[in-house]
C-alpha cells in the first residue's frame, strides 16, 4: 500500500469504497430531497470516509473533540455529543 506525504491511502479497496460512496452522493443529488435521517446517514459515512482515509482531519476533528470535552468539563457522556 502506498502512502502520500499527507498520510492517505490509496489502492483499489479505497478507490472502491470512494466509488460507492460517491454514487450514492449523486443519487442522492439526483433525487431531490433526502429525508433527515437519510441525510444524517449519509453525512456521518462521508465524515467516516474523511476521518479514516484523510489524516490531517482526522488530527484536526480529534483536537476539536478534545476541545469540547475542555469546554464542557467532562459533564456529559460523550454519546450525548455525537462523538
Amino acid at each position: 500500500m502506498k502512502k502520500k506525504e499527507d498520510g492517505c491511502k490509496r489502492d483499489g479497496v479505497i478507490e472502491e469504497e470512494y466509488a460507492a460512496l460517491e454514487e450514492r452522493i449523486a443519487v442522492a443529488l439526483d433525487g431531490g430531497t433526502l429525508s433527515d435521517a437519510a441525510f444524517q446517514t449519509l453525512a456521518l459515512d462521508v465524515h467516516g470516509f474523511q476521518r479514516r482515509h484523510n489524516r490531517p482531519y482526522d488530527r484536526y476533528c480529534q483536537q476539536e473533540e478534545r476541545q469540547m470535552r475542555r469546554v464542557i468539563g467532562g459533564k456529559f457522556p460523550q454519546s450525548a455529543i455525537g462523538f
